[in-house]
């Protein structure tokens, strides 16, 4: 099953791609301090209940990351709309699992708190986000 979705994250698009990268900022986004550990470059293990070593492998870097699983992958795409703000596109390919869009919108708001401090930016879109970071 395929979920999509985006975030506007008030940092800029390395800051993000850097985030996205480090396994102490992925850590801090799971309830569980020793979620994800880091086994090799560009590799992780996601400890219970993933269970699940995960591949990184970028194209067009710093604007697509896909993580891969044995069981699904997610793809996030950067697009700078901002010197400060950036878009954040997903698609979470995995089997339908019953709670699995809060569990990925819990993570992805930890994940936007640990890069960028709590959003700011609500359901006004992108036309709310070039306002908040031109200040205008």
């Amino acid at each position: 099953m395929e979920y999509t979705g985006q975030r506007f994250i008030n940092a800029s698009r390395g800051r993000v791609w850097a985030a996205l990268t480090d396994t102490q900022t992925l850590a801090a986004c799971f309830a569980a301090p020793d979620m994800v550990r880091k086994v090799a470059d560009g590799s992780f293990r996601l400890g219970p209940p993933i269970n699940q070593t995960v591949t990184l492998s970028a194209s067009q870097a710093p604007e697509t990351l896909t993580y891969t699983a044995p069981q699904g992958s997610l793809r996030v795409t950067l697009a700078e709309e901002g010197p400060q703000m950036t878009r954040f596109s997903y698609v979470l390919d995995a089997p339908p699992v019953s709670g699995i869009e809060r569990q990925l919108d819990s993570v992805l708001s930890a994940f936007q708190t640990e890069v960028a401090g709590p959003p700011e930016i609500g359901a006004g879109g992108l036309a709310n986000a070039q306002e908040a970071a031109t200040g205008d």
